[in-house]
């Protein structure tokens, strides 16, 4: 899968984590995430940024890039 392959790439830059947002509720709400799949970048314990179903390996990747 396409956050797999960043978690790789971006190893030692980036912490990659998967929340499975019908056992983690509460955090989706605080979070304000509707809709599944949606990337969200934190720096400092602040959300920095977010996206909403990223279609590919590369939109993540330049979301990142634009986003750091």
């Amino acid at each position: 899968a396409a956050y797999d392959k960043i978690a790789e790439q971006y190893e030692g830059k980036l912490k990659v984590a998967k929340i499975n947002i019908d056992e983690e509720g509460a955090l989706a709400d605080e979070e304000q995430i509707e809709v599944i799949p949606t990337l969200v970048l934190y720096r400092g314990g602040q959300a920095i940024g977010s996206v909403v179903a990223p279609d590919s390996k590369a939109a993540i990747e330049n979301f990142i890039s634009e986003t750091l």
